[in-house]
């Protein structure tokens, strides 16, 4: 309650944003067309949309116009997705544009969460957005193995399998 949140593009991504709307006073910055959606008509949240180029298979924006708007807020908590998430590699996107987004977004917040679907854990994608020991907390549903599970620990980061 009482929190300006950044949430990023992608279904599980989505998911969170959902968990987030019987929260109280929250303001919600996304490039997320669809986790802007989500809050229409709700007057609990104040909704900012981040302008820029639209991406229809990720139906977000990005680009310049995207990280220059994001560049003028602070996080209390950015939910940032994964495509995928190694063990040496880290958190990763399929997109540049994306990881941009991300790791102003990381910079930007007080906490950062990433959310991923247990299927992306030991995949590799393009580009890396973030070292594995750079978030505060991982968010993942289903069963993630246990080499994962002793990183998080040994980091001293937060996991949470929901």
């Amino acid at each position: 309650n009482g929190m300006k949140v950044f949430i990023g593009s992608g279904t599980t991504a989505l998911m969170v944003a959902k968990c987030l709307e019987g929260h109280k006073d929250l303001t919600i910055v996304t490039n997320s067309i669809g986790a802007a959606a989500l809050y229409f008509g709700h007057a609990n949240a104040k909704i900012r949309v981040l302008g820029g180029a639209m991406r229809t298979d990720y139906q977000a924006t990005y680009g310049h116009t995207t990280v220059s708007a994001l560049n003028e807020h602070h996080f209390d908590i950015a939910i940032l997705g994964a495509s995928d998430v190694h063990e040496e590699y880290g958190f990763m996107s399929y997109e540049e544009e994306e990881v941009a987004l991300h790791k102003l977004a990381d910079a930007h917040a007080g906490r950062t969460i990433v959310v991923a679907d247990s299927s992306k854990f030991g995949l590799i994608s393009a580009v890396r957005s973030f070292d594995i020991a750079e978030v505060d907390v991982i968010v993942t549903g289903g069963h993630v193995e246990r080499k994962f599970i002793e990183l998080f620990e040994k980091n001293r980061q937060e996991f949470i399998q929901a």
